[in-house]
């Protein structure tokens, strides 16, 4: 991890999400100073569970992975995310801890400012406290879609939501699959790492994905789409 030695005006910033873009000028100004840049480089965690959260985090560019722990180094990897996404938001009101952690899978740029100069634009600024409240409400109903498949899916079922997920159109122009090992994809899936390499194995063998090193194509999406509608 390490500061950046250029800080970068917020006025001037292409990858203001919409809550940034209701912000008037002065409120801008207001983040552009106190905010902190950070770069984190692959492998590093940006927050750790059970840690204290005092910061809200804005990411820039990068790829990160969300993740919870459990007893015996489980994990279950619930999303990945990208520019535009924030890490920090729920802790705004509930639980002064990180319920999660997060970990880059590649170079990362973030924006860090302290959760009283957010509460202070929540409360002055009507559409910063609408589009914030949105990608609040993102995060819930993420969070139930991850609940429902892990909880009443079997485990075929788990690895094609999976693969529909890390396969998605908007990661078409940089895949996640280069950044993930298969332990990372059982983790996705909330399978053991034996069960998932074989059930990639067999989606192989039917003609559903095809696998390459640590790349994997979607060759049958509707079949795979059936698997986890019904598996």
């Amino acid at each position: 991890m390490q500061d950046f030695l250029d800080k970068k005006n917020c006025n001037d910033c292409r990858h203001k999400s919409a809550c940034f873009n209701t912000l008037l000028k002065k409120e801008l100004e207001f983040i552009n100073e106190n905010k902190i840049q950070i770069q984190f480089f692959p492998s590093e965690n940006l927050c750790k569970q059970g840690a204290f959260a005092t910061y809200v985090m804005f990411i820039t560019s990068g790829m990160v992975k969300l993740y919870i722990e459990g007893g015996g180094q489980k994990r279950l990897t619930v999303k990945l995310l990208r520019q535009g996404d924030y890490i920090g938001l729920s802790s705004l009101w509930g639980s002064k801890l990180h319920q999660y952690s997060a970990q880059a899978l590649k170079p990362t740029e973030v924006c860090m400012i302290e959760q009283e100069d957010i509460k202070r634009l929540l409360e002055r600024n009507i559409g910063f406290s609408n589009e914030l409240l949105k990608a609040v409400s993102a995060d819930e109903t993420n969070l139930f879609a991850k609940l429902r498949t892990v909880s009443l899916k079997q485990t075929h079922g788990k690895m094609a939501a999976t693969l529909l997920y890390l396969g998605q159109e908007s990661f078409a122009d940089d895949s996640p699959f280069q950044y993930l090992n298969r332990k990372d994809i059982a983790d996705f899936a909330g399978i053991s790492l034996e069960g998932s390499i074989k059930i990639l194995k067999e989606f192989e063998d039917e003609g559903i994905i095809k696998i390459n090193k640590k790349a994997i194509e979607i060759t049958d999406k509707e079949r795979l789409i059936q698997i986890e509608r019904y598996g």
